[in-house]
């Protein structure tokens, strides 16, 4: 088990140290833009679950959200969610389980 842990924790890192390399570099060959600025800095939380663990990255100026889950038996990394959350950081008051980042900015606009 301890096995286990160890190795779902360096999963981890190597995804977070990838993740924070990547952040510096922008290609123009992906189908989203890169609209991180070089020196910018991920948050990261991971959380334990049943069957591994969970990886939540937040990039800060952007406002995107990812969730990712690492399973601890095979080290696959799956992602689960993601979300532009701009629209969400404008929103006073909101309590339902919906809207989407659409939704939100049609609300505002």
């Amino acid at each position: 088990m301890r096995n286990v842990t160890v190795t779902g924790s360096l999963i981890i890192a190597l995804l977070a140290a990838t993740l924070l390399i990547y952040q510096n570099f922008e290609t123009d060959a992906h189908a989203q833009t890169n609209q991180r600025t070089p020196g910018t800095k991920l948050l990261s939380i991971s959380n334990p679950t049943n069957t591994g663990t969970q990886l939540i990255l937040v990039d800060p100026d952007s406002k995107h959200i990812s969730v990712y889950s690492v399973d601890s038996g095979s080290g696959k990394i799956t992602l689960q969610s993601s979300r532009n959350a701009y629209w969400d950081f404008h929103v006073d008051e909101f309590n339902a389980t919906s809207p989407t980042p659409r939704e939100i900015q049609s609300l505002i606009r």
